[in-house]
């Protein structure tokens, strides 16, 4: 997800999780949450994690954090970027499980 725009997945926060939305890539330079409504109170340092929306994905893993929030006075949405959990850099070997 960190390096592909195309990958998006559907996250809640850990303080509020009655809030969805959706985290994107943005080429290897982080995570972008979009979709958050406007009455939705988010706040720097929030944990992000995977949402009980996201099919084929367990609810409640670990994204990463609201690192900063942006939003417009008369827009219907804001967007928050999201440090990763993860330094993608750190990352040397990766395992698939597969649920028969």
């Amino acid at each position: 997800i960190i390096t592909n725009t195309n990958s998006t997945i559907a996250t809640t926060i850990l303080e509020n999780n009655s809030m969805q939305s959706i985290v994107r890539g943005r080429l290897g330079l982080g995570l972008m949450m979009e979709l958050i409504p406007q009455d939705t109170d988010i706040e720097i340092g929030n944990t992000v994690v995977s949402s009980i929306l996201e099919e084929n994905t367990p609810q409640g893993l670990i994204i990463g954090t609201v690192a900063n929030i942006q939003y417009e006075e008369a827009a219907l949405f804001k967007t928050a970027q999201i440090e990763p959990a993860i330094s993608i850099g750190n990352i040397s070997n990766v395992g698939i499980v597969i649920q028969k």
